[in-house]
């Protein structure tokens, strides 16, 4: 048993998929399980997800109980060049 899951990195498609309550990948069906609990769901959207057509799913969720999101600027891929 957890208090809080982090879904990281959160693509379009599975906050659609949370929006609109469909369940068929594990994710999403453990997500609704946690918050069937009324426990805490904390996620961190893909950042080229963010800045497309999802900004509806997003706000949609940001109305919901028991969802938190990572501020954008703190999701970001790090990467080393050679």
């Amino acid at each position: 048993m957890t208090d809080i899951m982090i879904i990281a990195p959160c693509t379009g498609n599975t906050i659609a998929k949370l929006v609109n309550g469909i369940t068929d990948t594990p994710v999403t069906m453990a997500a609704k399980s946690h918050l069937r609990n009324n426990n805490s769901l904390v996620i961190a959207v893909s950042t080229n997800d963010a800045l497309s057509g999802n900004a509806s799913n997003i706000g949609t969720l940001l109305n919901r109980k028991n969802y938190f999101f990572v501020p954008l600027r703190h999701v970001r891929m790090s990467y080393t060049e050679k």
